[in-house]
């Protein structure tokens, strides 16, 4: 599993869009874009989809949220005890 993958996703959850993720990351669009593809092809359905100028988790992508934002406090916690 790339962690960079559910971090991404994570991203784009909390803005609400590819486009803001891609800022926040400094990630071309197309590069978010693939990030997800990868992760929908790994989790075996769509997290996201389309819903007026942003996105809108799946079932199957507000499932994995809670797994990524815990993910991502364990990544926090790790670096709060190296530095």
């Amino acid at each position: 599993m790339d962690t960079e993958l559910l971090l991404t996703f994570l991203t784009v959850a909390k803005s609400g869009g590819i486009s803001a993720a891609a800022r926040v990351l400094h990630r071309s669009q197309p590069a978010v874009t693939e990030r997800l593809q990868k992760l929908s092809q790994m989790v075996g359905e769509p997290l996201t989809m389309r819903h007026g100028r942003g996105i809108q988790l799946t079932p199957a992508g507000e499932a994995l949220l809670t797994t990524a934002q815990r993910m991502r406090e364990v990544i926090d916690e790790f670096e709060d005890m190296i530095l």
